[in-house]
């Protein structure tokens, strides 16, 4: 057999079995030192096979050994140092919440020994201890995207979670008012002193923290716009600060309707003289951003209950700027543009469903072109026959046809 070229790996018998037996060279570690992958085969043929397997998943052939790293600390580290830069804080609770199961019973693993099956019995714990599917579908997800990183790394040669399952979740339901109960709501709001945020949140779709983070400077009355151009954030231990938008798309312009634009100006009024521009346009009683959980408990419950409505999440009144836009016939790509979706998809994904007349009047419209041309095409068809049929019968045929 010819001599294999450097890094190709070697093959040879293995004398206890007389199957075959090859290493090949898939990097180094931390000291420089070679690290080799053994495999083996009954056939010679088959050694190969898993040998170039082996190369191909060495890449370029530079593997950092992660020696006894454990899982868990390799997450806290990919929380600090990997994800941290490029995620808001409220994202970093998000993952830390969410990696809590997998800390717990899987944080003990050595990362390059954690298999498939580790993380399918974790998934099957977290089902039989009463987790949601939704819960356990973003567990599976931060996990994944924290074991990509560490493939990027070159701290594992393969992803584990590329075999398991995704868990199943039932689509979560879009929750919005209809045109009458958003009417209902925006009555029940005149007068109160957040009644702007509403009619905006209602107009607009804005998101609640790009409301509360809303400066006088973002508003422009007389265009009747208004600039979303930073975001305000509340981290689960409470503590506020204000970043930029959650995507690029959602950096943008938003042109507000004739009701919230006129909100907006009796809500400047009762201050009674012209705010800074660096005033954020919405505060609490007490002058100071106002916090997401405050807000539900203090005016938007009683809101609703003021109003008769459902007691639903803010985040509904998004929802419900969103669907009655598209049931009133405006350009889903409008729309994205409007809530800063980073895709036409996602818009179309979330609510398509969530509005059923838009199916109604895709059928009439179909109805109206096609079953018209349908409807031609068979008067055509008529005609031919009529005329085909006076062609072949004496007239007194006809006649005696009629009767």
């Amino acid at each position: 057999m010819a001599k294999r070229g450097s890094g190709e790996g070697t093959v040879h018998r293995h004398k206890a079995t007389g199957g075959w037996i090859a290493q090949v060279q898939v990097g180094v570690d931390a000291n420089g030192r070679r690290l080799r992958k053994t495999v083996y085969g009954r056939t010679q043929a088959a050694v190969l096979e898993k040998l170039a397997k082996e190369r191909e998943r060495a890449g370029a052939g530079v593997w950092a050994d992660p020696g006894n790293l454990k899982l868990g600390a390799y997450l806290t580290s990919w929380i600090e140092d990997v994800a941290a830069p490029r995620v808001r804080a409220g994202t970093l609770d998000y993952y830390r919440l969410n990696l809590r199961p997998v800390q717990e019973r899987l944080g003990g693993v050595a990362l390059r020994s954690l298999t498939p099956m580790h993380v399918q019995s974790l998934l099957r714990r977290m089902e039989q201890k009463g987790a949601s599917a939704r819960a356990r579908q973003m567990t599976y997800a931060v996990l994944r995207t924290a074991l990509r990183d560490a493939l990027r790394m070159k701290l594992l040669m393969a992803n584990p979670l590329d075999a398991v399952s995704r868990p199943r979740a039932p689509r979560p339901e879009i929750q919005a008012l209809d045109a009458e109960q958003a009417r209902a709501l925006l009555a029940a709001a005149a007068g109160d002193p957040l009644e702007a945020l509403y009619a905006l949140a209602l107009g607009t779709g804005l998101r609640l923290g790009e409301l509360t983070g809303l400066r006088w400077r973002d508003v422009d009355l007389e265009a009747g716009a208004v600039h979303v151009r930073q975001t305000l954030l509340e981290s689960i231990k409470g503590k506020i600060t204000f970043g930029e938008p959650k995507t690029s798309k959602s950096r943008r312009q938003v042109d507000v309707p004739g009701f919230a634009i006129a909100a907006l100006a009796r809500h400047r009024g009762r201050l009674g003289v012209l705010p800074h521009l660096d005033r954020l346009v919405f505060l609490s009683s007490e002058g100071e951003p106002i916090r997401r959980s405050n807000l539900h408990r203090r005016s938007f419950k009683p809101l609703l209950a003021r109003a008769g409505l459902p007691d639903v999440p803010f985040h509904a009144l998004r929802h419900t700027a969103a669907t009655l836009a598209l049931a009133a016939g405006v350009n889903p790509k409008v729309v994205q543009e409007r809530l800063g979706h980073s895709t036409i998809t996602l818009t179309l994904d979330t609510y398509s469903h969530a509005v059923p007349t838009l199916g109604k009047d895709a059928a009439d419209r179909l109805d109206t072109l096609l079953g018209y041309c349908q409807d031609t095409a068979t008067g055509r068809d008529r005609g031919r026959q009529k005329a085909k049929a006076k062609r072949s019968n004496p007239p007194e045929l006809l006649h005696a046809e009629t009767h």
